[in-house]
């Protein structure tokens, strides 16, 4: 009766010499395992060159498996910030009154990206005081940024930092008339820089203020 064996292949000696001399062969000859000098190499048994080369490998693996280790605690600790973050973003939400909160649809326009070209759609929660800095996304994956600030009454789309004050030579602004039910614009984001070219051109705007109840995630 015929039975399978489940046995893996074993290397042999031989095999792991070859293996290692294969390596440092790929290598281009201008380094050897374990930081050893050309000289001492070619002076080496072929054991002995193959024992240096598994060790080189060993250490290169655990350097591998600490650098990925570490990633994945970076990336551990960012999504706990992140998850800290939106937990506080819910809870100022939530107490902040009536008008204090407006969300912000960027629905459609044109971004000027050496050319002007379409942006994608995007939308924001702001906060009554708060700057944004927020990335647009147009063809090709391009970016450009547009700057947002909501004061009592009004919200600043803006191609550079409003700060210390809202500059109309860089920002359009958009008057607050029925924000509760909704409002849509078509503005130009002017570019103080480049006065003749907007940093957006027929940007459509929908603005409405958002009671706590609805301020969900």
């Amino acid at each position: 009766m015929y039975h399978h064996s489940t046995r893996q292949p074993v290397i042999t000696r031989w095999q792991w010499i070859w293996l290692a001399l294969l390596a440092v062969s790929l290598a281009g000859c201008s380094s050897y395992p374990m930081d050893v000098d050309e000289e001492t190499w070619k002076q080496l048994p072929p054991e002995r060159r193959a024992e240096l080369a598994r060790r080189q490998a060993e250490l290169e693996h655990e350097r591998r498996m600490q650098a990925l280790r570490l990633e994945e605690e970076q990336a551990r600790l960012r999504a706990e910030n992140e998850r800290q973050r939106l937990d506080a973003l819910r809870t100022l939400y939530q107490r902040l009154g009536e008008g204090e909160v407006v969300q912000v649809g960027l629905l459609q326009g044109e971004g000027y990206f050496g050319k002007f070209r379409p942006i994608a759609p995007d939308s924001l929660l702001l906060t009554i005081g708060e700057t944004r800095e927020q990335t647009l996304l147009g063809h090709h994956g391009r970016q450009l940024t547009l700057w947002l600030r909501y004061e009592p009454g009004k919200l600043a789309l803006c191609s550079h930092a409003p700060r210390p004050h809202i500059d109309p030579d860089h920002c359009a602004i958009l008057v607050e008339r029925d924000w509760r039910h909704g409002q849509d614009y078509v503005v130009n984001v002017p570019d103080g820089w480049h006065p003749k070219r907007p940093l957006l051109r027929n940007l459509q705007v929908h603005v409405r203020s958002l009671e706590p109840r609805e301020r969900h995630w």
